[in-house]
């Protein structure tokens, strides 16, 4: 289902307290905001299915409670940032159908994922064996 949201998320979204973002199959567009991933406790971060541009932050706080990262479905460019290979408590990483460009990284945390969705990008090199 479509929603008719639209805009940009603003920065400063950070002072928020927040566990759950749900922005999904919305008309959001601009960048994701480089403060977005600083909320503390956040637990969800769904942003899928928009018309989001720019490159994914690089900027995080404490992400131990860090669940799900949906990304898919936008126009994302750059590469696969480090936090999320390395975030511990991650489950779902869903960054397919974007501009993602680069080799997937080498080194991931994989104790809890079950899901990690790369297609449809111009990601280059082999596939990690870790991701088997």
């Amino acid at each position: 289902m479509h929603n008719d949201m639209y805009g940009s998320i603003p920065f400063g979204i950070d002072r928020l307290s927040l566990n759950y973002i749900g922005l999904s199959e919305t008309d959001f567009t601009g960048t994701i905001p480089e403060d977005i991933l600083l909320i503390n406790g956040l637990e969800n971060l769904l942003l899928s299915t928009n018309l989001f541009t720019g490159t994914i932050p690089e900027k995080h706080g404490d992400l131990t409670k860090l669940n799900v990262v949906s990304f898919d479905d936008n126009f994302l460019s750059g590469t696969i940032p480090t936090w999320i290979t390395e975030a511990s408590a991650l489950k779902e990483i869903q960054l397919g159908t974007n501009n993602l460009s680069g080799k997937i990284p080498e080194n991931w945390n994989l104790e809890k994922v079950v899901i990690i969705d790369l297609h449809s990008n111009q990601l280059t090199g082999t596939v990690p064996s870790k991701l088997f």
